[in-house]
């Protein structure tokens, strides 16, 4: 059933465009006026590949409200997600984490993910069944005052927090060779 729930709300869109123009058409067999029916109809169809082309992002659009510019990132922590627990409730227990601080290392992560192009995909259970949590600690200055934030998102080979990664980049080189280091803390029983 979740299965199904899920395939629904991820093809939902076109279900809309669907009842749309089958309510165009139903319309026009009463009515004959054909000019007013061609117009909903185009109307339909471009609201439907609107609605498509905005589900399409890429990671600078996604955190340019938190990291700019002339942002500082004071560190970044990798959590990895005990992923052979079948329970939902386990499923964001951390089996490891690790800070970063070191500039190089946070710019080469970052690298890494600026080349993330992303498609919206409605479904947040790819969230649970992501590997990684990065935390990003970003500091900006406004109105003369240092104003820290905190980004988190979930990360695997093919989602970024609830959003299919379309683009072909080695996005987790960095993260996968962080975690198959020494610098990771692996540990059991602490919940993430």
């Amino acid at each position: 059933m979740e299965q199904m729930l899920g395939w629904l709300v991820y093809y939902s869109d076109y279900f809309v465009l669907a009842i749309l123009i089958g309510g165009a058409f139903y319309w026009l067999s009463f009515r004959k006026k054909v000019v007013v029916g061609i117009a909903l109809i185009i109307v339909a169809i471009g609201v439907g590949y609107l609605q498509n082309e905005m589900k399409y992002t890429d990671f600078h659009e996604m955190t340019s409200g938190t990291i700019k510019d002339d942002s500082e990132i004071r560190s970044i922590t990798i959590k990895v997600k005990d992923m052979e627990s079948d329970s939902e409730k386990d499923s964001w227990k951390t089996i490891g984490q690790m800070t970063l601080e070191d500039e190089e290392l946070v710019d080469r992560l970052l690298n890494d993910l600026k080349g993330l192009e992303l498609k919206e995909t409605n479904y947040s259970k790819y969230e649970l069944n992501s590997k990684y949590i990065v935390e990003m600690l970003v500091v900006n200055e406004k109105d003369n005052l240092l104003v820290t934030d905190k980004l988190m998102f979930s990360i695997d080979k093919t989602h970024f927090s609830g959003y299919e990664i379309i683009s072909d980049n080695d996005h987790l080189k960095t993260i996968e060779e962080l975690v198959g280091s020494d610098r990771m803390e692996w540990y059991e029983g602490v919940e993430g």
